[in-house]
């Protein structure tokens, strides 16, 4: 158990069983399967708003990690969320859980960008993320 910064105790070393990543990707299934056969209505008859269009498909990517030596590689379906691809990074190199996905790392912007769901959608075969800390929170 760690503390955030207001002092108050979180378990910072949680990850899913092998078991609980079956049962959450079954359960993604059945969602995604249950408004795909709604059509994509809300109760009130109203259309939900669509998010960014993902395709179904696989990729290998390349991982770096702040304060790791290497590179792992990591195949991913760009069409799960940005959680379960940060999950499998985290695991690939026991990396700390409120690390954040960055991508677009080159000389010219050391920083990186954020992951997105638009970048997620975007990745090719080959490309890298970077884990690393998240920025500071700015206090007011």
């Amino acid at each position: 158990m760690t503390q955030d910064d207001a002092g108050r105790p979180y378990a910072s070393e949680v990850r899913l069983t092998p078991k609980g990543l079956e049962e959450a990707t079954k359960r993604d299934e059945e969602i995604k399967a249950k408004v795909a056969a709604e059509g994509g209505e809300r109760k009130d008859g109203r259309s939900r708003p669509r998010m960014v269009q993902v395709e179904n498909r696989m990729v290998t990517l390349k991982v770096t990690c702040e304060d790791k030596d290497g590179e792992r590689e990591i195949t991913v379906n760009v069409a799960d969320s940005i959680g379960k691809m940060k999950h499998a990074a985290t695991v690939a190199f026991d990396a700390p859980i409120e690390y954040s996905v960055y991508c677009g790392v080159s000389p010219e912007t050391p920083e990186g960008t954020m992951l997105s769901r638009a970048h997620l959608n975007d990745l090719k075969d080959g490309d890298y993320i970077h884990l690393k800390p998240s920025p500071a929170k700015v206090e007011a």
